[in-house]
């Protein structure tokens, strides 16, 4: 196995308030600050980026760095798997790391998770466990332990006039997504990558952590504090509220149409209905 970890991040300029842009924008110079001084060298970058169609400039315009592998791609309702598929389809790693582009963490995190990747039995190893917001005037969910880890990190994020960041400690049970890595060949050709049924905020990441356990079993958790900076409230809603239950039920069902329909067509995300899943789960129980 090559040794190239590709670390790939879905950003989008979409309909937003000019601060909700203007907050995307400083997480993700941050977050790519901290991705270019990693210790590990073998290390590339893969931006996928969406715009509304029609859009001739965007947020990030001028921000990505030019050793930054970076796609723009078009669609007027934003699709996180959809970005995180193409952009797997483009990489080059062996081991392909997802991470949201408002995440900081140590400058050793990109070779702690190779090196724990490479001793696993396990084709996917989490990147955290669990995340706890904490603000200004020091309310805290749960005692911090990585608290001065994130001024180190990210200080001037640290300094943010409301809420800074939630720290994601691997001693809780607690939250799925926002980083892991697996390796390439389970990605695409066990689990079939992310479901791009999935729109908006909410769920992906649980969508797919599932099949895996399903596939092959409870998977291991990185130990190593990393940050998520804020980035307003973003709850599950909607169609993904009710495709998520419906993967729990049918996590087979869903990784073989997944494979089926293809991924990570710039063009646009291949992706069904609720009523559409129904209908294929009915179909299955009948045949």
């Amino acid at each position: 196995m090559s040794s190239v970890i590709s670390v790939i991040c879905g950003i989008a300029t979409m309909r937003a308030s000019e601060e909700a842009n203007q907050v995307q924008v400083e997480n993700f110079v941050e977050f790519q600050k901290v991705f270019f001084s990693q210790t590990y060298q073998d290390k590339e970058l893969v931006l996928i980026e969406q715009r509304e169609v029609g859009a001739t400039e965007g947020a990030f315009d001028k921000l990505v760095d030019p050793r930054a592998i970076h796609k723009i791609v078009y669609n007027n309702r934003f699709t996180g798997a959809w970005l995180l598929n193409i952009g797997a389809v483009i990489s080059s790693g062996e081991l392909l790391a997802f991470v949201d582009a408002d995440v900081v963490f140590g400058d050793d995190y990109l070779e702690a998770i190779v090196e724990a990747s490479m001793k696993s039995d396990h084709p996917y190893i989490h990147g955290y466990d669990t995340s706890y917001w904490f603000n200004e005037i020091g309310r805290k969910s749960y005692l911090i332990e990585g608290e001065h880890d994130l001024k180190r990190v990210a200080p001037d994020r640290y300094k943010h006039p409301a809420v800074v960041a939630r720290v994601v400690t691997p001693d809780v049970g607690g939250n799925i997504g926002l980083s892991f890595v697996c390796e390439r060949d389970f990605y695409f050709d066990v689990v079939g990558g992310h479901n791009e049924s999935f729109i908006e905020g909410g769920g992906r990441d649980n969508d797919f952590a599932f099949r895996v356990v399903d596939e092959a079993g409870m998977f291991p958790i990185l130990d190593f504090n990393i940050h998520h900076l804020w980035h307003g409230s973003k709850i599950m809603g909607g169609q993904n509220q009710v495709i998520w239950p419906f993967t729990l039920r049918h996590p087979k069902l869903v990784t073989e149409e997944i494979k089926r329909m293809g991924i990570g067509d710039p063009a646009g995300p291949r992706n069904h209905t609720i009523e559409e899943w129904e209908a294929l789960a009915t179909q299955a129980e009948e045949s």
